[in-house]
């Protein structure tokens, strides 16, 4: 905006062409303060929940056009309407046998995290110092509860916090797992009940093929 006014020479046109664009931002603050999809403040108390549902129309800032204000069905987003927004699923790896270091930074991420998301109306499962085969369980057996109540969760939240290399994560046994085999466990081949929902998955730890920095001197 500024180099396009920038370029104009005559004063009272760059003034309308300042104007125009006040104008047009500020209609566009309005639309986005009128969405009713957006609550005031977060978590939505219940009746502000339930008028939210009922707008047929979502209203997306578009990152790319910083004033533009793109309207979408719901048919475009995922349902999240719940009491209960999601489940999310931690795995804080603190302390570790033989030589790989502690990490007990983590524990004040895997606390605010927690916080975080019980905020946003999601039901937060966390475990520390998991072994490999320990994190494997863990997600498999929760998939299991999902696949039994398909109703309790209208999204899946992992988040892994350990050391790692390459593709892999460090069981506090100091063993090495496949990051695809903890995520598969959320798969739609593995728990059906999630099909159609979105699944995120948030990984902390060390891609480096060098190992030696995880190690205690």
């Amino acid at each position: 905006m500024y180099e396009t006014v920038k370029q104009i020479d005559e004063t009272d046109k760059k003034t309308r062409q300042i104007l125009d664009l006040l104008n047009y931002r500020g209609k566009k603050e309005v639309e986005k303060r009128d969405n009713k999809t957006e609550p005031l403040k977060w978590p939505p108390n219940k009746l502000e929940n339930e008028d939210m549902l009922k707008d047929e129309v979502i209203k997306i800032k578009d990152p790319k056009s910083p004033w533009c204000i793109h309207d979408y069905g719901k048919d475009h987003a995922y349902t999240i309407q719940n009491e209960c927004r999601g489940k999310v699923f931690i795995i804080n790896n603190v302390h570790f046998d033989g030589l790989l270091q502690n990490r007990d930074a983590s524990n004040m991420d895997a606390e605010n995290l927690t916080s975080l998301f019980s905020e946003l109306h999601f039901t937060v499962f966390q475990e520390q110092d998991l072994t490999a085969k320990g994190m494997q369980s863990f997600l498999q057996n929760s998939a299991e509860q999902l696949q039994k109540d398909e109703i309790s969760a209208e999204c899946v939240i992992l988040i892994i916090m350990s050391h790692g290399v390459g593709t892999k994560v460090f069981g506090v046994d100091c063993l090495l797992v496949e990051i695809k085999e903890l995520t598969d466990c959320f798969s739609t081949a593995n728990c059906d009940s999630l099909h159609g929902k979105p699944r995120l998955v948030f990984i902390q730890a060390c891609r480096s093929g060098k190992q030696i920095n995880h190690f205690k001197t």
